[in-house]
C-alpha cells in the first residue's frame, strides 16, 4: 500500500530480510521488516560498548556508521550523516535528497524509532502515537497545503493484534485515512 501525494511517497511497504545478524520482530513477524518504518539500531561489541549505529528498513538498503571519536562516520563511503544530540536522547539522519529524519535515542521505550521525516519540500511525517507496546507506531500523519490553500492531512492508523503463543503484537491492519480541510 502506496500513498503518493505530497512529495515523498509514503505508504507500508514490507520485505522479508533473510540476511540479518540477528533476528528481529518490529511486529511483522521475524525478519520482516518495512521500508516505511526506518529504524536505528546500534552496533554494540564484545564488551557491551557502542560502536555505531545501523539504518533498517529497506533490506536492499541498510546504512551503517561506525562512532569514531565521539562521531557517526558513515561506512562503505555513504554520504549520509548521523548525528546525535548532546542530551543523547535524538538522532538526525540527513541523506542525499534533502531529508531529515529524527530518530528516538536507544536509551528511549521506543528505541531507534523514527520520530519524525522532513522532506525536501519540507512536508513532515510524523509518528503521532505508538502502538499499546510502546515499540510500533500507532498512528503516522502529514499534512499538505495545496497552492488552494486546502489542508489535506493524511494519516496511516495501524491496528495489532497479540500473538496467542508468544504474545508479541503483530501488524493486523493498515487504515489509510484523508482529511481535507478540517472534514470527515
Amino acid at each position: 500500500m502506496v500513498s503518493n501525494g505530497f512529495g515523498q511517497p509514503w505508504g507500508h511497504t514490507r520485505s522479508f530480510a533473510s540476511r540479518l545478524t540477528e533476528s528481529t520482530d518490529i511486529g511483522q513477524g521475524f525478519n520482516w521488516v518495512v521500508a516505511e518504518w526506518p529504524q536505528l539500531r546500534p552496533l554494540i561489541d564484545s564488551s557491551g560498548n557502542l560502536t555505531g549505529a545501523v539504518l533498517m528498513g529497506d533490506p536492499a538498503g541498510q546504512l551503517f556508521f561506525d562512532l569514531v571519536g565521539g562521531q557517526f562516520v558513515g561506512r562503505f563511503n555513504i554520504t549520509e550523516t548521523l548525528t546525535l544530540n548532546s542530551a543523547q536522547t535524538i538522532f538526525t539522519l540527513t541523506d542525499l535528497n534533502g531529508n531529515v529524519t529524527r530518530f528516538q535515542g536507544f536509551a528511549m521505550i521506543a528505541s531507534g524509532m523514527m520520530i519524525d521525516r522532513t522532506d525536501a519540500a519540507s512536508v513532515v511525517t510524523s509518528v503521532v502515537s505508538l502502538a499499546p507496546n510502546g515499540a510500533n507506531p500507532g498512528e503516522v500523519q502529514r499534512s499538505y497545503a495545496d497552492a488552494s490553500g486546502n489542508i489535506t492531512v493524511e494519516s496511516l492508523q495501524y491496528s495489532y493484534e497479540t500473538g496467542f503463543l508468544d504474545g508479541v503484537d503483530r501488524l493486523s491492519t493498515v487504515l489509510l485515512r484523508r482529511q481535507v480541510n478540517g472534514g470527515a
